[in-house]
């Protein structure tokens, strides 16, 4: 099993290379981002952006052992993290027209208290996990998408 798995790595990782190979021979033919303030715009972004991935990556490990310590089943537990998922596919359609009407700044600031609240609550819903996630997959890159 151990061989199959490494095997895999190893293929995937030739083909990331080769892809980023190709890629690289079109790079050259484009030209660079000389706008100062879109450089300067881009790196705080990503900094906020990186910051609110590991918030969101540091939730899973800690919810399922939260889970496990209150004495939830390993298959009650899946059937939460799926409820979470699929409920954040309703959410999702929902969070992009929400951002158009509070503004993308607002719902990004929403999705940090949603965090803070989906951390430090033992008793939330998987529906607020749900939409704190689609907050993130679609308040921050609509956000980067209005000052392209």
């Amino acid at each position: 099993m151990e061989l199959i798995i490494y095997g895999t790595f190893l293929a995937l990782s030739l083909v990331a290379y080769g892809a980023r190979q190709v890629a690289k021979k079109g790079d050259e033919k484009k030209t660079s981002v000389s706008n100062i303030n879109f450089k300067s715009f881009q790196k705080s972004f990503f900094l906020v952006y990186f910051l609110a991935l590991l918030g969101d990556w540091l939730q899973g490990p800690y919810v399922y052992k939260l889970y496990a310590f209150y004495g939830f089943k390993e298959s009650q537990i899946a059937v939460l993290y799926v409820a979470g998922f699929a409920s954040s596919v309703l959410f999702g359609t929902c969070t992009g027209p929400l951002a158009d009407i509070w503004g993308r700044r607002k719902m990004a600031i929403a999705f940090f208290c949603y965090l803070h609240i989906l951390l430090s609550n033992k008793n939330v819903s998987k529906l607020l996990v749900a939409f704190c996630r689609a907050c993130l997959w679609w308040d921050f890159y609509l956000y980067v998408i209005l000052h392209l």
